[in-house]
């Protein structure tokens, strides 16, 4: 009656105990696998184009199935479901699926601070004085001169129709682009 093997083979406990897996840490591992493949189906267009399937054609008809399902469906969770048990096949891929979403926020970042940095050239180079002035007062770190140097030439290039290079525009730009965080 007292049985000393009290676990099973489902429960997945050995003899050694570093490779016991608790139940608790396979769903977790499971969600991880789900939350990933949601962000990829989640993806627009261009950026899903992105990411690298390569050979793995069952993975990419899945997500794009899944991209066709209505939101919060229950056919759309177990899509993820299955997305899912394809990622658990590729354990040693998955690394590769995070690295090009991971790139993808990176680019995304990367565009929204260039929008910013353009936008910010684009005030001064429309605007009067304040204009510097609230930029020096945020970014102490900016040269006063040098700011009003590039926008006052950056102006006449603008208003010069004949000079299409612009280098002080981009000058300005590229300026901006080093020294404001």
């Amino acid at each position: 009656m007292n049985n000393p093997n009290i676990f099973t083979d489902s429960d997945q406990y050995n003899d050694d105990e570093d490779d016991y897996i608790s139940k608790s840490a396979i769903k977790r591992y499971g969600k991880q696998l789900r939350e990933l493949g949601k962000k990829i189906v989640n993806l627009p267009e261009s950026e899903f184009d992105q990411i690298p399937f390569d050979d793995d054609l069952s993975l990419k008809e899945a997500c794009l199935v899944a991209r066709k399902l209505k939101p919060a469906s229950e056919e759309l969770r177990r899509q993820l479901m299955h997305i899912e048990a394809l990622f658990r096949k590729r354990e040693d891929e998955i690394s590769k699926y995070e690295d090009a979403l991971n790139k993808i926020a990176h680019l995304k970042t990367a565009n929204v601070e260039t929008h910013r940095l353009e936008e910010i050239r684009k005030r001064l180079v429309t605007g009067d004085m304040t204009q510097i002035n609230e930029l020096i007062a945020t970014n102490y770190e900016l040269d006063r001169q040098k700011i009003r140097s590039l926008v006052s030439q950056a102006k006449k290039e603008l208003a010069n129709e004949s000079d299409t290079q612009k280098r002080k525009y981009r000058e300005l730009f590229q300026y901006l682009k080093t020294h404001i965080k």
